[in-house]
């Protein structure tokens, strides 16, 4: 059922803007709210054309997309990123890489910060270690 632009995604922040957030357009969008399921394109349209100028430039095999607005978003926003990737990324001489959520949920960014200090940290171990064996 869809309901009145706005009407829902209003009731779930209850007209407080600071309550305004992925979930909650999330949320609005799944219940017929049509204002959030407009957010919801936008964005992923946007997204979308951004990525089809990097499969132009770099022909990637995988995109992955993470974080906790996909993550909240889910498939509503990756169904429109791939659309508009269809749509932009065709008129270029590569094929279409797949286009995944990540797997890792909202932590893939603390996931891939604390992985790249760990190996930063390894590499400066392995330095120690060279000096002192000179």
């Amino acid at each position: 059922m869809q309901r009145p632009e706005g009407e829902e995604l209003r009731r779930i922040v209850n007209n407080r803007p600071d309550a305004l957030s992925s979930s909650t357009i999330a949320s609005a969008a799944l219940k017929g709210d049509l204002l959030s399921r407009h957010i919801i394109d936008e964005a992923g349209r946007h997204l979308g054309i951004g990525i089809s100028n990097l499969i132009s430039l770099i022909n990637p095999e995988i995109v992955i997309i993470g974080g906790r607005v996909a993550h909240d978003l889910n498939t509503m926003f990756l169904e429109t990123i791939k659309n508009t990737i269809q749509k932009y990324a065709t008129s270029c001489f590569c094929r279409i890489p797949k286009i995944e959520l990540s797997r890792l949920g909202i932590d893939a960014s603390a996931i891939g910060a604390c992985a790249y200090a760990f190996e930063e940290l390894l590499n400066q171990e392995s330095l120690s270690v060279l000096k002192l064996e000179d």
